[in-house]
């Protein structure tokens, strides 16, 4: 069951990573148009844009990584609590 949660999550990360991607310069084309932004100052703009949007999805996905990985830690530390509470009902 995790194994296939954690391939789904891994997907729809992906997913978004991509359309992220795809979208890109589109949104960055249409923000250089709204500018009014030429030649070199809109390439140079296009190419910034780019790059910003890429480091942001970057981080999108290390923050779904990152509560992936805490929402098994807090799933671990529950399993070990009822565990080690269930052993100490099964002494007395």
């Amino acid at each position: 069951m995790k194994k296939k949660f954690t391939k789904l999550i891994v997907v729809f990360v992906g997913i978004v990573f991509i359309a992220g991607v795809a979208f890109a310069g589109e949104t960055c084309e249409s923000k250089a148009a709204k500018k009014k932004l030429t030649g070199d100052a809109k390439a140079s703009f296009i190419k910034k844009c780019e790059e910003d949007t890429k480091a942001q999805n970057n981080h999108a996905k290390r923050e779904a990584e990152k509560k992936e990985n805490m929402a098994g830690i807090a799933k671990g530390s529950l399993l070990k609590m009822l565990f080690s509470l269930n052993k100490l009902n099964m002494v007395s």
